[in-house]
């Protein structure tokens, strides 16, 4: 139940258009949202082997980058201790920036780890 969840919450990257190695050479340049996709497709094993620990660094990146959905998403991953170890203040950091850069989904994480107690104290 909790990889459905996850795989939910994750999202599906469905730009077949381009392959991975477009993704790649779009985020090596730069592109935050190629980031973003390259990513999602590690974090899902879709196209490609599942490498949650890639999905992090390329999330990082697309965070840093100032995408807000890179940001929701390495959040989850710290969340659910995939590819990072878990911890839910990395968590929290990172949905206050996806949700501070117009991210719904980065809001609606702060909501969840309020709800569960989990970062901050349960409110």
């Amino acid at each position: 139940m909790k990889k459905i969840l996850f795989v939910a919450l994750f999202g599906f990257v469905s730009l077949y258009a381009l392959n991975v190695a477009d993704f790649e050479r779009a985020c090596n340049n730069g592109n935050a949202n190629a980031c973003v996709n390259l990513g999602t497709l590690y974090a899902l094993g879709e196209e490609i082997p599942q490498n949650y620990s890639k999905a992090a660094k390329l999330l990082k990146k697309a965070c840093d980058g100032g995408s807000a959905d890179g940001c929701y998403k390495l959040g989850l991953l710290y969340m659910y201790g995939k590819g990072v170890t878990q911890n839910y203040s990395k968590a929290e950091k990172f949905y206050k920036k996806a949700c501070g850069g117009g991210s719904a989904d980065g809001c609606a994480g702060i909501l969840l780890l309020y709800m569960a107690g989990k970062g901050e104290t349960q409110n």
